[in-house]
């Protein structure tokens, strides 16, 4: 089978690794450049035109601007669907979210409700985002869960050893001799970098915080520095784009990865700290709780909202030895290696 993909995402390694999983399954994929009729009628007729059109983020087809704007590009996206269904092509959508994660109006729901009506398979990464598909949109197509798979491959096999760890770390201004908690990424609201902060300053220096990533929002990170500047806890920021190997160094030099989410419909954070041997402490949200489940070492999840909960959580983490945790977080990466993972949706287009 041959499939045409949109958006094409390369900084994010996830669709890469899917189709490159899927091809010994006779599953090839290229992506579109553009979204309109006369493109899909050209390549569809020729001889390797994609026999279907797997859609993955939707927020570049609903669009970003007004509730005018975005239900004429919603109206655009209903025509093109139906095009394909025309032409014969089998129609995929991937839920990576629920909401966009900025800026989400209530006629976005219109867009997803477009794409599940015409998709013949909905892959979805949890059960309980399953469940919320087929409760929101009784979608006529089969859904699939396929969980996120592992990102082995794409970081430096390399564990750091100890003298480099605490020069990273001192560049920062932490002390190697504590433990250090990571949120290494994207700085941006929905990820609870406030309530991070919160439950370090309640650790009164016994944990570190290391926030490392791009600055979705100047303002936000002046808030998150005066938040942080304003407690008995140590707080060391690196904002900057993070290429995939100083990503690797940073999330290794930490003894935990925090995701407070606020929300969340999957997360590669998970997987990626797995990935380089680092459990997490997330809150307690749908996703996580089945995700993570009972892992002793491999993660734990708090509270929502409740930073001393979260604080103590971490605590209970930590407490458990190093070796242990890191082996067990690099176990549940590999219940998630690709070739595993991608085996419900080759079923499914079979």
């Amino acid at each position: 089978m041959r499939l045409a993909y949109f958006p094409n995402l390369p900084q994010n390694p996830y669709q890469r690794l899917f189709y490159a999983a899927l091809a010994p399954h006779g599953i090839s994929a290229r992506p579109l450049e553009v979204i309109n009729d006369a493109d899909l009628r050209r390549q569809a007729a020729g001889p390797d035109g994609p026999q279907a059109l797997h859609l993955h983020w939707l927020e570049g087809l609903i669009g970003e601007g007004s509730t005018t704007q975005r239900l004429r590009c919603i109206i655009s996206l209903h025509r093109y669907l139906r095009t394909a269904r025309g032409l014969g092509l089998r129609i995929l959508w991937t839920v990576h979210n629920h909401q966009r994660h900025d800026g989400y109006r209530r006629v976005d729901h219109w867009g997803q409700r477009v794409v599940a009506r015409a998709a013949e398979v909905i892959i979805t990464h949890s059960q309980w985002s399953a469940g919320w598909v087929q409760e929101r949109f009784h979608p006529r197509g089969r859904i699939v869960v396929m969980p996120h798979g592992n990102y082995d491959g794409c970081y430096p096999p390399r564990e750091i050893g100890n003298a480099e760890r605490a020069l990273m770390l001192g560049k920062v201004g932490l002390d190697a001799s504590r433990p250090v908690a990571g949120m290494i990424g994207a700085v941006r609201p929905y990820r609870g970098h406030e309530e991070a902060i919160a439950a370090i300053h309640c650790l009164a220096g016994r944990v570190q915080l290391l926030v490392a990533g791009w600055e979705f929002n100047p303002g936000y990170s002046a808030s998150l520095r005066q938040q942080a500047a304003g407690g008995p806890g140590r707080v060391a920021f690196h904002l900057a784009g993070i290429p995939d190997e100083e990503y690797a160094r940073l999330v290794r030099a930490c003894d935990v990865i925090l995701l407070p989410y606020e929300r969340v419909t999957s997360s590669g954070a998970i997987l990626s700290a797995w990935t380089l041997a680092r459990p997490v402490v997330a809150n307690d949200l749908p996703f996580f709780r089945e995700f993570l489940g009972a892992l002793p070492g491999a993660g734990l999840v708090a509270p929502a909202r409740d930073p001393q909960a979260f604080a103590a959580t971490i605590e209970q983490l930590l407490a458990i030895p190093a070796a242990q945790r890191q082996a067990a977080a690099r176990a549940q990466a590999d219940r998630y290696a690709w070739d595993k993972v991608v085996l419900p949706v080759v079923t499914a287009l079979a």
